[in-house]
């Protein structure tokens, strides 16, 4: 197992860039799900046509990292001089896929399946290298595993229903690009059991995600290899369908220019109440706890907090040593609530006597400066125009408050990302990073602080250009997409 997966990335290194197209299109299920137990908990395929344009792809993609090609060829050498043309290609069928029995042994009980050119050559690769593999034959498809009694566990296991007759399988999958590099599907039933079983370990009731919030009925991704970088999309499909809250993000208007992250959410209010109330059920005192906190600092979660956090709210992170600069800007449509939330939470800093509390104007809105006595950290806190603006460094207030210079919004990197992703024009959420100036900042930011960052990391890192994630719900099914650019 460990030399057919090795060998696939030795292929990367060796083989000559060919012709061959992909396409897009969606909905065919993975060929092996024909022989695949229905009761297999998870499926990784993997297309291994390499006259594909995927294929082609990942060629140009991978020579722009200087470590690549030389790992690749040392995991060759490592197993035993593995060769993609006599070796791999006729040893392999248009798709390799995992697949797990189960989850127990540490989630080592997997096998790996494809329909090879050629079974000799299979059988072959299998032997390369030190670790040697077992390997048989189920039902038309050649089978490799760590051990033997894995794929004789698999042989019964097959013998029984398919995962294409399993109605969250076929789901999930339909919703995939079945053009895919890498397609995968995780059963949400075990997944579930075991994060119930560890929680109710910690004190919780038996069941508290499952009664709790929603049954997970799969976990499915895909993932496509591009000219410019990688797509990807992932997906929870759950019973009762999630209900978020969606925005189309448009606070990258009022943040200033060159943030290396930054982060929109339709709404944190909703997603806290769920956390708390899981909370709450595992953790009997804290209601309790919780209500006291309240009445002592005479503000509520329900009437205070959350009306400020259920609009439109954004992070962002920007360039500053030794502490990066943050700004948190929150949709306020009523500033008047806000200004008294605010005034409260004012007037216990100051009765603290561990902050000091100044105040001054910017563009007609007045500010409030905390920070330390004697310390140079300062964090600025203002409502104004519609917003409840928290900053720490005094000159990202201009746009922040006033709107003068240089916004997120008209970063041509930014523009760009935006374009990349693909991304709709109403999401429940979204993360864009700038990875071409914030990688070197994160690398220098940790030199400064006395930790070793290899040269290595550097080269590795520097074809990596920027990000973009967003968060949609279809249906039942809550998606992840986002796309990586690579130049």
């Amino acid at each position: 197992m460990r030399v057919v997966a090795a060998s696939l990335f030795a292929a990367v290194a060796f083989v000559a860039a060919g012709c061959g197209g992909g396409g897009g299109g969606g909905g065919a299920l993975p060929a092996v799900a024909k022989v695949v137990p229905a009761s297999a908990p998870a499926l990784i395929s993997i297309r291994t046509d390499f006259n594909s344009q995927q294929f082609k792809n990942a060629l140009v993609l991978l020579r722009r990292f200087p470590g690549a090609f030389p790992a690749l060829r040392r995991a060759s050498v490592e197993n035993g001089h593995v060769d993609f043309e006599r070796d791999v290609k006729p040893a392999l069928g248009p798709e390799f896929d995992v697949v797990w029995l189960d989850f127990k042994n540490g989630g080592d009980d997997f096998v790996g399946l494809t329909q090879p050119r050629d079974k000799a050559k299979f059988k072959a690769l299998a032997n390369k290298g030190e670790n040697k593999s077992a390997t048989g034959e189920v039902n038309g498809w050649s089978v490799i595993a760590d051990t033997q009694s894995q794929i004789d566990a698999f042989r019964r296991a097959s013998s029984g229903d398919h995962l294409d007759g399993v109605g969250e399988f076929k789901d999930a999958m339909s919703k995939l690009d079945e053009n895919a590099a890498v397609r995968a599907y995780v059963a949400g039933e075990p997944v579930q059991r075991e994060l119930d079983r560890a929680l109710k370990g910690s004190g919780a009731p038996a069941n508290l995600t499952r009664d709790g919030v929603a049954r997970m009925e799969s976990i499915s991704a895909a993932g496509l290899i591009e000219r410019g970088g990688v797509r990807a999309e992932s997906a929870l499909d759950t019973d009762p369908a999630a209900n978020p809250k969606t925005v189309k993000p448009t606070l990258a208007g009022s943040l200033p220019s060159g943030a290396l992250l930054y982060v929109d959410t339709a709404d944190l209010a909703a997603p806290t109440r769920t956390i708390l109330k899981l909370v709450s059920q595992g953790q009997p005192k804290f209601e309790t706890q919780l209500h006291q906190v309240e009445t002592v600092v005479g503000l509520s979660l329900e009437k205070d907090i959350y009306p400020l956090l259920s609009q439109e709210e954004a992070f962002a992170l920007y360039r500053e040593t030794p502490i990066p600069k943050i700004a948190f800007v929150a949709k306020a449509p009523d500033e008047g609530r806000a200004r008294e939330v605010l005034g409260h939470v004012l007037s216990l800093a100051k009765l603290s006597g561990e902050l000091k509390v100044s105040t001054f104007s910017l563009g007609g809105v007045e500010v409030d400066d905390l920070s330390q006595p004697g310390g140079s950290v300062h964090v600025f806190v203002a409502v104004g125009h519609d917003k409840l603006i928290v900053a720490t460094a005094r000159e990202l207030l201009p746009t922040l408050i006033a709107g003068t210079g240089a916004k997120l919004a008209d970063d041509p990197l930014y523009k760009q990302a935006l374009a990349d992703s693909k991304m709709p024009s109403k999401v429940v959420g979204m993360a864009y990073a700038d990875l071409a100036h914030g990688l070197p900042f994160a690398f220098d930011l940790a030199l400064a602080n006395g930790s070793d960052v290899p040269n290595e990391a550097r080269a590795n890192t520097e074809a990596l250009s920027h990000a973009l994630l967003w968060a949609h719900q279809d249906g039942n099914r809550f998606t992840l997409s986002g796309f990586l650019a690579i130049k």
